[in-house]
This record gives C-alpha cells, structure tokens and sequence, in this order.
C-alpha cells in the first residue's frame, strides 16, 4: 500500500511515522522545501511516550505520483490552491483523499475530487513541531494510540 502524507505539520508527522510501522511505503509531500530539506537529511524524531526516529521519502507536491492508495491532507489551507489542482490531475480514481484540514470544507473537498472516495477526519490529539525534524506529541499516549 502506498501512502502520501500531504504537508509536513507536527501531526502530519505523526501520523506518517506511525503509518510507517505497520506500511514502509510512506511518503511525505509538501509545498515548502525547508521542512522537506531538513527531514530528507534528518529524518523525523516523534517524542511521545516512547520517542522513535523514522526516515520517509520526501518529495515537493509537485513531484506527487499517480498510484497513491491513500493521500492524507494535512498541509495548512493557505497552499490548497498550489495542491488540490496538482493532485486533482495526478492521482488515479481509486485514490482515497482524507482530509484533516479544518478549514477545508466538505463541500469543497468533494467538489474538488468528485470521482474519488474522499473522507474528513480529525485528530484527537495535539503536537508541535520542536524544529522540522522534531515533533513532540503533547496528548496522552491513549489519544494517540487509538488513532491506530
């Protein structure tokens, strides 16, 4: 199974580390470079209740490709005009689209994928990101735990 994790924010992190354990094919997409740069080098360590390094492929948006079997939206809604269109016209139909981005209407998210299954979601715990390569999890092991 392939993953796209579409923006490099403390939770995107998270969640691609830990989508990492169980699937390897994990890859990391966004519109600035300077976190992709840093994480390319670095890797990620996620500081939760047991603190993990992890490696992903990083790749700009613009580099998305087509065969994803899911794409999770994390990126901050300023750069949805640089990539709902990119990935619109890149990613193949049987692609589920699951967005966690609050400022991002149902409405529009089905809109703009309208042959794709598309699910919204939101996370139940909280984090931020210590520098680009480091991602502290600020929520009970619990919170995070049952997301998985």
């Amino acid at each position: 199974m392939k993953i796209a994790i579409i923006g490099a924010t403390g939770k995107g992190l998270t969640v691609a580390a830990y989508l990492q354990k169980i699937y390897p094919d994990v890859t990391i997409l966004d519109v600035p470079m300077e976190p992709l740069e840093q994480i390319q080098s670095r890797g990620v360590t996620i500081y939760s209740s047991t603190t993990f390094l992890t490696n992903f492929v990083v790749k700009p948006i613009e580099a998305c490709a087509s065969d994803y079997d899911f794409v999770f939206l994390f990126a901050h809604p300023f750069y949805n005009k640089n990539i709902l269109p990119i990935l619109k016209s890149t990613l193949q139909e049987r692609c589920f689209i699951v967005s966690f981005q609050e400022n991002l209407s149902d409405w529009e998210l089905i809109q703009s994928f309208q042959n794709f299954p598309v699910l919204s979601a939101v996370c139940k715990f909280e984090t931020y990101v210590k520098q680009h390569h480091q991602v502290v999890v600020t929520s009970p092991h619990t919170s995070l735990k049952s997301c998985f």
